[in-house]
């Protein structure tokens, strides 16, 4: 692996926990740097931080806002 892939791994908490916790990813890393973006998105999925779950989470927010703002 190249200093900036590590760096960028080092820079990112959720792929940085990621790879700990599913270490073989690392013989792909060294493979292939390329993988850092499937990982990446691996990550994101796992701690739910993808465009999905950020517009729902902001939905389920508005309507306790609109729910509360009723009462």
């Amino acid at each position: 692996m190249n200093k900036e892939l590590i760096e960028r791994i080092r820079n990112n908490q959720d792929t940085y926990n990621y790879l700990r916790e599913n270490s073989y990813l690392y013989k792909e890393l060294i493979r292939d740097n390329n993988k850092i973006i499937d990982i990446e998105k691996l990550a994101k999925n796992r701690y739910k931080e993808s465009l999905l779950s950020k517009i729902n989470k902001i939905s389920n927010l508005s309507i306790v806002i609109i729910i509360s703002k009723s009462n």
